[in-house]
């Protein structure tokens, strides 16, 4: 006569059952392939043939095909990384071997897979060729524009430029730098940043020249130091400006009354560091020093103690205070004192 089971056994036969299944479906991350199977109860995973990629990374969905019905089971598998994606316009070979590799370095239970790889996949990664003249426009267009400010007509010329390049594969744009402290003008260099999908993937160094030309003043004849300037010593005319790092003057009437402060030989090219105003008074000159308000004027008499141009300030002696202050100069004979 046969013994009834009693309960408590019957329960845990369940138990036992159901660690074993939940063993046989289970992820180290804790995710199960409910419903995952084909009918030979596994996840296939079937190798690809010659596949091409843009990215830098190898993943498991893009070298074979993963047979799951679960659509996440089949898109976490896919994400797997295989391996680094070779130098672009290269290949690299993915076999069964190393995907099954990467899955134990996942921690994927193995025995619910099928892996079929008749042969190895070969991948390939495509890339694009950046060409110089591409290069060239841009950095052309980045010069005119800097350049459009200046009293100056500019030649552009890109004179050193890469050969082609090969970049990933996407959408690709390119940002021309200046170089702190580098001056738009003789040959300098520029940064250019190469993006692929807004992600910087190369620097390129190219080399530019400016040459700049201008209707400037120059000197017709040698000048000796503080010679002034008169109309037949000077003339304006077009002439290269590059090097005129300090400015220049571009009429006749800015230089008309002023002087040199050093010599200068022929055909020298005027700027605002080579010459300074006439003075109309002189160091120990007697002027009429003169301070008013809105309703009170005083005068008194003062001695210079520098030369001095109109508009500029110089050091003057009150003769009856005998104090020292500084006024503007207004002509030969006065200077302006300020309360």
């Amino acid at each position: 006569m046969n013994r009834p089971v009693s309960s408590e056994k019957i329960f845990r036969v369940w138990i036992i059952m159901a660690v074993w299944i939940a063993s046989s479906l289970v992820l180290t991350d804790g995710s199960v392939f409910a419903g995952s199977y084909n009918s030979e109860g596994r996840v296939v995973i079937v190798g690809k043939k010659d596949v091409s990629i843009t990215g830098e990374q190898i993943l498991l969905g893009q070298v074979a095909r993963i047979e799951s019905p679960d659509k996440q089971t089949t898109a976490k598998l896919s994400k797997i990384i295989i391996c680094k994606a070779p130098a672009l316009g290269e290949s690299k070979w993915i076999d069964a071997g190393l995907v099954r590799l990467r899955l134990k370095q996942n921690s994927i239970y193995q025995r619910i897979f099928r892996i079929t790889f008749n042969e190895p996949v070969r991948v390939t990664r495509l890339y694009l060729v950046l060409s110089p003249e591409k290069i060239r426009v841009k950095v052309r267009a980045f010069l005119k524009r800097a350049l459009a400010a200046l009293p100056a007509n500019a030649s552009v010329k890109v004179v050193q430029l890469p050969g082609k390049i090969r970049i990933p594969k996407g959408g690709v744009s390119l940002e021309v730098r200046k170089p702190k402290h580098v001056q738009l003008r003789g040959k300098f260099p520029l940064m250019v940043a190469v993006q692929v999908n807004g992600k910087t993937v190369k620097q390129l160094r190219v080399m530019a020249e400016v040459k700049l030309w201008a209707r400037a003043v120059v000197t017709t004849r040698p000048l000796g130091k503080r010679q002034p300037i008169t109309p037949d010593v000077v003339s304006l005319r077009k002439v290269n400006v590059t090097r005129c790092s300090r400015g220049f003057f571009t009429s006749l009437r800015q230089v008309m009354g002023m002087r040199s402060r050093s010599a200068f030989p022929v055909n020298s090219i005027l700027n605002p560091t080579m010459l300074e105003v006439v003075p109309v008074v002189h160091r120990g000159d007697v002027v009429k020093m003169v301070a008013e308000s809105r309703n009170l004027k005083i005068t008194v008499p003062g001695i210079c103690k520098e030369a001095g141009a109109p508009g500029q300030r110089i050091k003057v002696t009150n003769l009856q205070s005998r104090k020292d202050v500084y006024a503007e100069v207004i002509d030969s004979a006065t200077v302006k004192v300020s309360f």
